[in-house]
């Protein structure tokens, strides 16, 4: 199906922008859907300090690239809590 991880991540990528209405950002709620966690986890995992992709604040908000949602998505390992 994917030629290499890159096209994984890609194929992924395009087509979390297209459900986020052609943005390649995304705050708490979307990712939290795309997770399929809560948006009270994400900022438990901000405060931990792991299990989520790259993000940045702005003020009080919280942003994700979706690119880097997508090679999150795509990782091969699993984490056990």
């Amino acid at each position: 199906m994917y030629g290499s991880k890159l096209e994984k991540i890609q194929s992924v990528f395009k087509a979390l922008v297209a459900e986020n209405g052609n943005n390649v950002t995304a705050g708490k709620k979307f990712t939290s859907s795309v997770l399929r966690c809560s948006e009270s986890t994400i900022d438990k995992r901000i405060a931990q300090g792991k299990n989520l992709p790259r993000y940045k604040k702005v003020g009080k908000f919280v942003v994700f690239n979706l690119y880097d949602v997508a090679e999150f998505l795509t990782q091969e390992c699993v984490e056990v809590y």
